[in-house]
């Protein structure tokens, strides 16, 4: 009945032949081929939703928040704690483990990385510190140069850690919890050394280390590296942030060369400048990084964020120095100054997560006001090796 129904009277029902018979034959056929056409329409619609999802929702990439920063003016600050990790919204961000970093250090040949700022940096590195440990295993790692400050003199840099450069000179920092140390992790493997350095620089414009070079004292030096392409005969770094960009990074060569610089927002400078000295020593330093980078074009300037200042963990006698209102109101006026640089067409410099929004939400972590529990800033890495991955 079937067969006759399929071959012979649906040709009639194509050719509007409609009698009682012909009807209940397309009706029959309908019947039995409805649900299959119900599952198809069914998947299609799946694929297709499922497949504008993943072209709709972008991965939680550096290039991502970038282009997030130049479309809102806003640090990506969207997401919510959830079992000891910050997860964005809007974005799509799978946990790494330490295989997946592995691959991506090794894909990218990734070899040095280069933190930057005062006692929140110095436990950001030491983060990365503990984050390589798992990649490459304890053993494998090891702190090749480290700062040895005194207990007599704790706030004083150490001239034999920068022992290349000549002519240094040096002066107490504001930070006693600040030196600066060269980690690095090999194996036996193809995977390739890595090195991750802290730089202690407690203030956007200091004279912690310097160098000074004179005629008069004879102290020239016209066949320095790191001025040979300044064509000058006595080049000198009268400031902390001009001797590491232009003299202590200078002598690297370009395997050595940090691939990754992170910068690293300090609490120094909120008790000694309003908006506009704050905006002018910013603008001068951003612009040192920025000429100091220019032959290493592949090296990516990372900004973070100051954190969260909570003020009843906080010692009184910082309240009127130190504060949230002081910290928020500083860094969001600087905002324009990092915009031309996150808006470059090069890419160089990109924006982190809203560091302020994310551990605003930890307050149990936070420990004096102003810094945090090893715990924070061993997830805020994690968080920061997922978005490289990604």
């Amino acid at each position: 009945m079937i067969k006759e129904c399929t071959r012979t009277r649906m040709l009639k029902v194509l050719k509007l032949d409609v009698t009682m018979e012909n009807i209940h034959c397309t009706s029959t056929i309908l019947r039995r081929i409805f649900p299959g056409i119900l599952v198809m329409i069914f998947v299609i619609t799946f694929y297709k939703i499922f497949n504008d999802q993943q072209i709709i929702t972008p991965k939680c990439s550096f290039d991502y928040l970038r282009g997030y920063f130049a479309k809102t003016g806003k640090y990506h600050s969207k997401g919510k704690w959830s079992e000891n990790a910050w997860q964005p919204d809007g974005c799509i961000l799978p946990k790494s483990d330490k295989s997946d970093q592995m691959r991506f250090i090794e894909r990218n040949k990734l070899t040095s990385i280069l933190v930057l700022g005062d006692s929140t940096a110095y436990r950001y590195h030491d983060a990365i510190q503990i984050q390589l440990d798992g990649i490459y295993g304890r053993r494998n790692c090891k702190a090749e140069k480290l700062e040895g400050l005194t207990d007599a003199k704790p706030f004083l840099p150490d001239r034999e850690y920068f022992a290349e450069i000549p002519d240094v000179v040096t002066r107490e920092r504001g930070c006693g919890g600040c030196h600066s140390i060269t980690y690095s992790c090999n194996t036996s493997r193809a995977s390739p050394k890595i090195t991750t350095e802290f730089l202690s620089m407690d203030y956007f414009m200091d004279t912690s280390v310097t160098t000074r070079r004179e005629t008069r004292t004879k102290t020239c030096k016209p066949n320095l590296t790191q001025f040979e392409s300044w064509g000058v005969g006595c080049g000198s770094s009268l400031t902390t942030q001009e001797f590491i960009f232009n003299e202590y990074l200078a002598t690297k060569t370009s395997s050595q060369y940090p691939q990754l610089i992170i910068l690293v927002a300090n609490f120094h400078d909120i008790k000694r400048h309003n908006v506009n000295s704050f905006k002018r020593t910013l603008t001068w330093f951003m612009d040192i990084v920025n000429q100091s980078t220019k032959e290493h074009p592949d090296t990516k300037i990372i900004w973070f964020q100051p954190t969260y200042i909570l003020q009843t963990n906080q010692p009184i006698e910082y309240h009127n120095m130190i504060s949230q209102t002081r910290n928020s109101e500083l860094y969001e006026n600087v905002k324009e100054v990092l915009t031309k640089y996150f808006d470059d067409n090069s890419g160089r410099f990109v924006p982190f997560y809203s560091l302020e929004d994310i551990s605003h939400g930890v307050p149990d972590l936070n420990v004096d006001g102003i810094h945090y529990k090893k715990d924070f800033f061993i997830r805020i890495i994690q968080l920061f090796f997922d978005t490289l991955v990604s």
